[in-house]
């Protein structure tokens, strides 16, 4: 597991079915960006606010995305394939 501390907010990983480590994740000027290796076809992108409501939903082949305008909290990205998914917590400054 890792931890990553930023503006006092802390972005760990959840245990998914992947490989979590194949998640980047990064803030460029106070944006988190993600992006993510491996890509598979089919790959779905949520992103689930903090009372568990779906923010996004959509297709994504893994190219890097920002998470811009989004309301400050913590937001749980979670990337679904063909039985299997993987997620981690970030944290929207």
């Amino acid at each position: 597991q890792f931890a990553l501390m930023v503006n006092d907010c802390s972005v760990t990983e959840v245990p998914g079915l992947e490989d979590p480590d194949l998640f980047t994740l990064s803030y460029v000027e106070g944006v988190p960006w993600i992006e993510r290796r491996g890509a598979a076809a089919g790959m779905r992108l949520d992103i689930l606010d903090g009372r568990g409501s779906v923010v996004v939903d959509r297709p994504w082949r893994g190219e890097p995305i920002a998470l811009a305008g989004m309301t400050p909290g913590l937001y749980v990205v979670r990337v679904r394939t063909l039985g299997s998914s993987a997620s981690l917590r970030v944290c929207v400054p």
